[in-house]
């Protein structure tokens, strides 16, 4: 979406509708407000999706997929010959 944006505000400036600063001032603040959202929503999301994964409803589960699987790291041994 950044790319769209940029290529937005780009068109916006040399149509002539609006001028370099006020597309400044207007990326500044989505952005501002965009970080704002993704920083208060994501605890939200994250207890919605883990509260919905463990619903019996299988609609609801495929929905939300199975979520982050934890990785085993495999054991090295450090001894040496």
């Amino acid at each position: 979406t950044v790319p769209l944006a940029l290529l937005a505000a780009f068109s916006r400036v040399f149509v002539g509708v609006h001028y370099p600063h006020d597309v400044a001032a207007g990326l500044l603040l989505g952005a501002a407000v965009a970080l704002t959202v993704v920083a208060l929503a994501t605890g939200p999301a994250t207890r919605l999706a883990t509260t919905v994964r463990g619903s019996t409803a299988p609609v609801a589960r495929w929905i939300t997929g199975p979520g982050p699987q934890a990785t085993a790291i495999p054991h090295t041994s450090h001894r040496r010959p």
